[in-house]
């Protein structure tokens, strides 16, 4: 209304600027007017700019009081929703708050059929304790009377008195008690209907309980699925992790093996030593596959698998197993620091601490080779350091 009112005073306005200016009615249209018209005319105009910048601030309001009123009235709209669904719910709530309710009530109903057949079961149990007196005692008056020769019908009418007279106490004590029996049933029934309003709030407040325990339950579901998967993920990381380390430990012992070999390969001595040691056996009757250099502290001499090896000299034996880089190995210890070894045999013969001859059988070849070749590696050593064996080494044996 406020913003049909604003458009029609502008238009009032427009049309009273128009067609509203007072003339002189001896001046024509195009003639000055006179000084107080002027002057009421500037009036009317200012008043009605002032108008306007009134309608014009009052319109502004309105559209802000009207936004804000859409704004209102979409969250009005959205609290009804709300409302609706909350409506629904409390609707559904109380459909089965009722059926449980009559649940209850048909309980309530059964038990006080159940009361009822009780008392009347119970009153004909007692009508039929009462005849079943009144006959005894009849019977047993009638008989002291026959005794007394007394008639039978003047005691039938004695006893009728006195059983009206009974039976009216008996009657007047039994409704006393159905009285206190209803009052007792009364107070039951009201105790079961508290108890059921009871087991209701007991079942709202158990199934928002166990509408919390389902949240929970699903959080914590979610949780140990997460701690489950970045455990698996942790483990195979560990596993990958000792994978890489094993193979890094292989690799630092194979280097260290390959450093340890590379240095005693750097001592070696190429001038022929002299050592107290002449005219050594060969182990194997063959010939020379690798000679001795900088890179190898022996020589390799051929020798076919099964081949017998044997000992170059006369010592005691003070290695014979498996060593890395030479297979099967023997060390015999010639005394003055003098070493000889046989490696890469197919079988050792001799034990550790063992005296042998020269000559004496260790083992037997063909457990490595050189080249393609079946070879069995002889060297001699002279205080830790690789010698060239051949100087010291015998005629072969044919």
């Amino acid at each position: 209304m406020a913003l049909l009112r604003s458009f029609t005073y502008l238009i009032l306005i427009s049309l009273g600027m128009i067609f509203f200016i007072p003339l002189s009615p001896h001046v024509s249209l195009y003639a000055e007017p006179a000084p107080n018209g002027k002057k009421k005319l500037s009036r009317e105009i200012a008043e009605h700019k002032k108008e306007y910048e009134k309608l014009k601030k009052e319109l502004i309001q309105n559209k802000k009081l009207e936004k804000k009123y859409l704004n209102k009235r979409d969250d009005l709209k959205f609290r009804m929703l709300e409302l609706r669904m909350d409506q629904e719910k409390i609707h559904m709530q109380i459909e089965q708050n009722h059926m449980n309710e009559i649940r209850f009530s048909r309980r309530l109903s059964r038990l006080d059929r159940a009361i009822r057949s009780e008392k009347t079961s119970l009153r004909s149990h007692q009508v039929l304790e009462g005849v079943q007196e009144v006959l005894v005692l009849k019977n047993a008056v009638t008989a002291y009377l026959v005794r007394k020769d007394q008639t039978p019908e003047s005691s039938i009418d004695m006893l009728g008195v006195w059983v009206s007279d009974t039976s009216l106490q008996q009657m007047q004590k039994k409704i006393s008690r159905d009285k206190v029996l209803e009052a007792s049933t009364s107070i039951k029934m009201d105790e079961l209907y508290r108890k059921r309003d009871r087991i209701l709030r007991m079942e709202d407040r158990r199934k928002r309980e166990e509408k919390d325990e389902m949240k929970q339950m699903d959080r914590i579901q979610r949780q140990i699925a997460a701690l489950k998967e970045r455990a698996s993920g942790l483990e195979k990381n560990n596993e990958l992790i000792l994978s890489k380390t094993q193979k890094l430990l292989k690799l630092i012992h194979h280097l260290r093996l390959v450093e340890l070999r590379n240095r005693h390969r750097h001592l070696h001595h190429f001038s022929p030593v002299r050592l107290k040691i002449r005219g050594l056996l060969w182990p194997v009757n063959g010939k020379i596959i690798e000679s001795f250099g900088r890179y190898h502290d022996g020589v390799d001499i051929a020798a076919s698998s099964g081949s017998p090896v044997k000992s170059a000299e006369t010592g005691r034996i003070l290695f014979a197993r498996h060593y890395s880089g030479y297979g099967k190995l023997v060390i015999v210890n010639h005394g003055h620091h003098v070493y000889s070894l046989y490696g890469h045999m197919k079988t050792i013969r001799v034990r550790e601490g063992q005296i042998v001859r020269k000559g004496e059988l260790l083992g037997t070849a063909g457990g490595g080779g050189t080249n393609g070749h079946s070879t069995i590696f002889f060297g001699l050593t002279h205080y830790g350091n690789p010698v060239n064996p051949l100087p010291y080494l015998g005629q072969k044996s044919h």
